[in-house]
């Protein structure tokens, strides 16, 4: 019986070493505490003058930023505003780990 055993471990070993040992495999690794952003616009377009409300929903975050002109905000909110050139808002959420990082670009339509 012990001749079994040993044979069957042997060519499990030598299978394994025939085949060899990947050490090259990726892997994706998805942090479940980095902050988690929703960030929309009203409107992505428009005249010099007309409001644009931005939204945003902010889980998994300590510290968050809208610029320019906003600064510190709350998880969850909105606020409007009324961009006189197409600007950039970013909005930024940071806790002790992760950072990100998003976007809008409101385009201001000029009359030509």
């Amino acid at each position: 019986m012990y001749k079994n055993i040993i044979c069957f471990l042997l060519i499990v070993f030598f299978s394994l070493l025939i085949s060899g040992c990947r050490t090259d495999i990726d892997q994706t690794v998805v942090d479940p505490l980095a902050p988690s952003v929703k960030f929309s616009a009203s409107s992505m377009e428009v005249q010099a003058g007309e409001d644009v409300v931005l939204t945003w929903n902010v889980q998994n975050a300590t510290h968050i930023t809208i610029s320019p002109g906003i600064g510190e905000v709350d998880s969850t909110g909105s606020t409007t505003v009324n961009p006189t050139a197409t600007t950039d808002y970013i909005l930024t959420a940071s806790n002790d780990t992760d950072t990100s990082t998003f976007g809008l670009r409101i385009t201001v339509l000029t009359n030509s």
